[in-house]
């Protein structure tokens, strides 16, 4: 890896770490670190958050520069205690089989539809608790550098090693890292292959917060194309998205008017789910590209998960055309 790069004690916070305390920020990147110590690097100001002092109660924002103390680049080398022994659920009892591309360095894993990234207030099993099982033989836990949804599948990369991890989110937050995913929606757009400008913002309907499109919304940018159809009932879209917004490519797709099918979210809510393509989401991250230091790029795909292979041989789409 690029030894400039590693060398740096600095991080830009990402999509996926928005809206994260400061406090709980280090103690997810520097686990090794107790309460008191990170409230004494806090006080003392050795973290900054662009420049200036900041409180543990801060809300981070993504793009935002963390510096810390270049002591606990050092502290990283130090072995993570493994955490307690889980007990999988017989869904994931085959994790083994998910690993798509492993080295020094990072993980790639092809990611089951219906497993969390992250943990939340109902959300009781996630991946997260998962990352102890594919320490193998590192010296280190994977650290998660970006997510998918909860029901999206496919190729979610993980950082091996700190220094990995800050290459990562780099090439994350300024798009280096190409990724492509499919959909099954609902329906055939006007267009068949464009590219999508609408903002995204957060909104709250009764207990239930969802993205919508917004004019004064952050701005969120997807490029698409019509792989095949069945018809004008369904199509196979691939997606490139350009930002990383929260629920892009769900909402994108509905601003479309071909909802992916199996959001109840964005999508056509149906109560009678014995409908085809209704169980689950239909959106699966395919493939990416990551530029690898004093390498060619690598480039992975990953196998559609078991709904959506199926639904493709329904409709008579060739996963291997493209």
């Amino acid at each position: 890896m690029d030894k400039d790069l590693t060398a740096k004690n600095k991080y830009q916070i990402t999509d996926l770490e928005n809206d994260t305390r400061l406090d709980r920020w280090i103690q997810r990147t520097f686990p090794e670190l107790n309460f008191i110590a990170i409230q004494k690097l806090l006080r003392t100001g050795q973290v900054r958050v662009n420049g200036k002092r900041a409180r543990g109660d801060e809300r981070l924002i993504s793009g935002q520069e963390i510096r810390v103390p270049p002591v606990l680049l050092q502290k990283d080398q130090k072995p993570i205690k493994d955490s307690a022994k889980i007990d999988l659920p017989k869904a994931y009892q085959n994790y083994m089989n998910w690993i798509v591309y492993d080295d020094n360095h990072f993980l790639v894993i092809n990611k089951p539809t219906g497993l969390a990234v992250q943990g939340g207030s109902k959300t009781k099993f996630h991946l997260d608790l998962m990352l102890d099982l594919f320490r193998f033989n590192h010296q280190h836990r994977p650290r998660l550098v970006h997510r998918l949804d909860k029901d999206t599948s496919g190729l979610l990369v993980l950082a091996r090693h700190l220094q990995s991890a800050q290459i990562l989110t780099k090439l994350f937050h300024e798009h280096q890292i190409k990724k492509t995913y499919w959909a099954l929606v609902v329906g055939v757009p006007k267009i068949k292959q464009g590219q999508i400008k609408a903002p995204l913002m957060k909104t709250k309907i009764g207990d239930e917060e969802i993205m919508r499109v917004a004019p004064d919304g952050q701005p969120a940018v997807t490029d698409y194309q019509i792989v095949d159809q069945a018809g004008q009932k369904y199509s196979w879209l691939a997606l490139w998205p350009k930002t990383g917004r929260t629920h892009q490519l769900r909402v994108h797709c509905q601003y479309l008017k071909t909802p992916i099918c199996g959001d109840d979210k964005y999508g056509v809510k149906l109560v009678d789910k014995a409908q085809p393509y209704q169980q689950t989401l239909y959106l699966h991250a395919q493939s990416i590209t990551i530029p690898y230091p004093g390498q060619k790029p690598i480039s992975l795909t990953a196998a559609l998960p078991i709904h959506m292979q199926q639904a493709w041989e329904d409709l008579g789409f060739d996963e291997h055309f493209i």
